[in-house]
């Protein structure tokens, strides 16, 4: 009962927090290059957890690259 909605509420914390990670490491980079960089490790990291059968944290990994202010310096990356 209220044991399980509190270890619920710490995992979707934890979720949560691993996303904004991802995008705050992606906007805070402020060389192009390392920024590139940044993004394909997280990439890397979401295949391997998904070779691992860990889906929750590649659909963390994906909310983060999918953020809106990350989509916003994805597409200055088309641009240039």
């Amino acid at each position: 009962g209220k044991r399980f909605l509190i270890l619920l509420s710490y995992y979707n914390n934890a979720l949560l927090f691993l996303c904004s990670f991802v995008t705050t490491s992606i906007c805070f980079e402020h060389n192009v290059k390392r920024r590139v960089d940044v993004v394909v490790k997280f990439i890397k990291l979401a295949k391997r957890m998904q070779v691992l059968n860990n889906f929750h944290l590649v659909t963390a990994i994906i909310s983060g690259l999918n953020h809106f202010s990350g989509k916003i310096i994805f597409f200055s990356f088309i641009i240039l």
